[in-house]
């Protein structure tokens, strides 16, 4: 008999949301995303779900990172800098889970450093001194470590303070309060500062509108994530659509190049 991970295999596709860099003006970091169709209209959440209760949920992180290295030299081609990999808490809790994930990046032949971890600080996970060794061993190859979700349900700060990590994302529904009242701005601008001073990167996600952009911007953002800029798309999608970007942002540095030059001219006569 087929284990649940093997009966869902032919149905599985890794998705990738872009992400805005506030900081170069450019879109060159993505999510992995798991996605799940069998044409039943059974969502990713609920294949998860059942997964984890049947202990399978590490098949699916390692299968979606398995696919993100096959797939990094077109991504890298398309000057993607860095793209996020989610793990579970089992994952993460997981000794065996670790053996797999490094022989997979032994295997890799393009740059690993790309790679960019995310780990959701929730209180799923169960072998502390696991998860910290994980994430200490993974930096030491290269990659980097983010902390998913932050805000969302128990934000535990103990062990924040004990897994190294370099990206903070904020979760959604600490963003969607920004334009609610100045405390929720206020905390959200004292939470950016702060972390800038140890060098740690923030990611806003949820970003849905032009006001909410804006305001994580003039905060001193570094990225942003959300359906204003995109919603998950298929890898082939996202090709596209990075291509489509890379094209214009290209043919605005030419116009831009092209209306110096005739300033120059102008000034010269």
């Amino acid at each position: 008999m087929q284990s649940y991970f093997e009966s869902a295999l032919p149905y599985l596709e890794v998705f990738y949301q872009p992400i805005y860099n506030l900081n170069e003006k450019k879109l060159n970091v993505a999510e992995a995303l798991l996605r799940y169709d069998d044409g039943h209209h059974q969502n990713i959440e609920q294949v998860i779900r059942k997964a984890e209760e049947m202990g399978y949920v590490s098949c699916f992180d390692l299968w979606v990172l398995n696919k993100v290295l096959e797939q990094l030299p077109e991504l890298k081609k398309r000057n993607i800098e860095r793209i996020n990999v989610n793990l579970s808490p089992v994952t993460c809790s997981s000794v065996e889970s670790e053996k797999k994930i490094f022989a997979m990046l032994d295997q890799c032949t393009s740059d690993i450093s790309a790679i960019c971890f995310e780990i959701t600080e929730s209180n799923q996970l169960q072998n502390m001194q696991q998860v910290i060794k994980l994430a200490e061993n993974l930096i030491k190859r290269g990659c980097l470590i983010a902390i998913d979700d932050f805000g969302k349900e128990e934000s535990n700060l103990l062990r924040l303070m004990q897994i190294p990590f370099s990206v903070l994302k904020i979760d959604k529904a600490v963003t969607w309060t920004i334009d609610t009242t100045s405390f929720s701005k206020d905390l959200i601008s004292e939470i950016i500062y702060f972390l800038h001073k140890y060098g740690i990167q923030i990611t806003a996600e949820g970003i849905e509108n032009q006001l909410q952009a804006k305001e994580l911007s003039d905060m001193g953002c570094d990225f942003l994530q959300g359906y204003l800029i995109s919603k998950p798309v298929s890898f082939e999608d996202f090709c596209a659509f990075i291509d489509a970007h890379n094209k214009k942002e290209s043919a605005g540095w030419k116009e831009t190049l092209e209306e110096a030059g005739k300033k120059n001219h102008r000034k010269e006569k």
